[in-house]
């Protein structure tokens, strides 16, 4: 997705430090735990669901904070992010 990939690019150009980013599959809490042991810092972007949304459709980031043995930021995805 070249949208992603100009975002990584970005982000690798305005910080020093170390940005891995990739596009995996299967269920997406259970790939990004796969990949993330030894990080200093895992950033996941949100949709920022809560409550009863979070409830229905299920929340990738809060199942990683909560399995994770990382550092984990979790950051609010503006709604045209990566369009």
């Amino acid at each position: 997705c070249v949208a992603f990939e100009t975002f990584v690019e970005e982000t690798r150009r305005e910080t020093s430090a170390k940005v891995t980013a990739e596009f995996c599959d299967g269920e997406p809490s259970a790939a990004i735990l796969d990949r993330v042991e030894g990080g200093d810092l895992v950033v996941l972007g949100t949709h920022g669901h809560t409550g009863l949304m979070r409830y229905v459709l299920g929340s990738t980031a809060y199942r990683v904070v909560k399995h994770n043995q990382e550092p984990t930021l979790g950051v609010p995805m503006p709604e045209n992010a990566f369009r």
